[in-house]
């Protein structure tokens, strides 16, 4: 069996052109797939996606219709554009990367209008490092929902959006969680070490910047305001060490880190010494965080940060480093006016 991205993307192309998924509608699939993505750096993972890839029974058309797929390959230089739809009932774009490929994918659709974006549909695969904004959870649902065989709860949801915006940076997009602080700062350690070491080193950089992250970075008092409907909700004017707005509550990060575990999509950590810090990992990972000293968690749909030094930014596992003229950052949840076919609930409503 040969083990490549090729390889992987001639069958799964193939494999996809026999699909039972909407059966009723003409459709034409777009498979992005970035081999750079963390199932194609380790062998061993790509490997076991081509064999249960080609031990699955294979997809039999029922209704004799044609299924067009076209695949593309992206890279950090050519990021995953999505084109716009024509033709066909339904335009399907498969993502085959990580959450960083499927927010450029996103991002990329956002201007199309609302007749195109109706025509639009994403499935966003696991197949990279922390897969927090992955339609599914691993690859067999990921087969069972494309052969168009019935899975409950997937189905297509409307998509909200952190729409982001500071005086320096201009305008970007989050789809599943934004933030700022210490856990902003984990992300920026695990990319620069990414590849030193291969994998998912996100709980090692935690270790790390739970440590060190009050060195590297001057704390000193954040304004935060949070409202909703346009109604401010809550204040804060003091030393944090992170702010994290997920598009809705029940969110993760940093490969199924419960940041976000129930309604609430805001949560604030203010300061605390070093071993609280450190006894915090645990019940963060968990989702068992809410009521310990420190941790607020919150409800709004925007919410506006300033503070007088550098701050870290992640939006969706992308870094970004706040300078003195990149406040207010203001961070608001809307309609991204795009669909997933997902069994979660990702709309725009609380």
């Amino acid at each position: 069996m040969e083990i490549s991205v090729a390889a992987f993307s001639a069958r799964f192309t193939a494999w996809l052109r026999e699909t039972n998924l909407f059966p009723d509608q003409s459709l034409h699939i777009d498979l992005l797939i970035n081999p750079y993505a963390g199932a194609f750096r380790n062998r061993s993972r790509l490997a076991n996606l081509i064999r249960a890839l080609d031990q699955w029974p294979k997809p039999t058309s029922e209704t004799g219709r044609r299924v067009t797929v076209k695949t593309r390959l992206t890279s950090p230089e050519l990021p995953p554009l999505v084109p716009h739809p024509v033709g066909p009932d339904l335009h399907l774009v498969v993502v085959a990367g990580g959450d960083g490929t499927s927010r450029a994918a996103l991002i990329s659709a956002l201007g199309m209008s609302a007749e195109e974006k109706a025509k639009l549909l994403f499935f966003r695969l696991p197949l990279g490092t922390g897969n927090d904004a992955a339609d599914a959870d691993d690859w067999a649902t990921c087969l069972e929902v494309l052969s168009g065989r019935p899975v409950p709860g997937f189905q297509p949801r409307s998509l909200a959006m952190l729409e982001v915006t500071s005086p320096s940076l201009g305008l970007n997009y989050s789809f599943n969680i934004g933030s700022v602080g210490l856990d902003a700062w984990v992300v920026s350690l695990t990319n620069r070490f990414r590849k030193l070491m291969p994998g998912n080193t996100y709980s090692l950089m935690v270790d790390a910047a739970t440590v060190f992250y009050e060195w590297a970075t001057k704390m000193v008092p954040m304004q935060v305001k949070l409202t909703r409907e346009g109604q401010v909700v809550s204040e804060w004017d003091e030393q944090l060490l992170l702010v994290a707005v997920g598009t809705s509550g029940h969110r993760t990060y940093g490969a199924g880190k419960h940041v976000l575990p129930d309604d609430d999509n805001v949560v604030l950590a203010h300061r605390v010494n070093l071993l609280t810090k450190l006894a915090y990992r645990g019940p963060i990972y968990r989702g068992t965080h809410r009521g310990l000293p420190g941790i607020e968690f919150a409800s709004g749909d925007a919410i506006s940060i300033i503070q007088a030094e550098r701050l870290p930014m992640q939006l969706d596992g992308e870094e970004y480093w706040l300078e003195a003229g990149d406040y207010p950052l203001e961070m608001r949840r809307c309609d991204s006016g795009l669909q997933t076919l997902s069994a979660q609930t990702l709309s725009a409503a609380l």
